[in-house]
């Protein structure tokens, strides 16, 4: 990767649309954070992972309210 003062501005707008994708990605796996089975979300190993990582925290949330409920 380039340092960020030789990067082009086309080289950060990619980067921040990456990031977008990421969060939308993570944004879906909080939806699915209820399914029993883990969906595949992308082939795209980053937005696969950002899938899952987002999956993975909505199921702790999810447990959380769970046990908050039980008290």
């Amino acid at each position: 990767m380039l340092a960020e003062g030789q990067m082009t501005y086309q080289q950060h707008l990619e980067i921040r649309r990456r990031w977008m994708q990421g969060a939308e990605a993570e944004f879906w796996g909080w939806v699915g954070a209820k399914e029993k089975k883990l969906l595949p979300y992308s082939k795209d190993p980053y937005l696969q992972q950002r899938y899952e990582q987002g999956r993975e925290d909505g199921q702790t949330a999810l447990m959380c309210d769970a046990l908050r409920t039980e008290r």
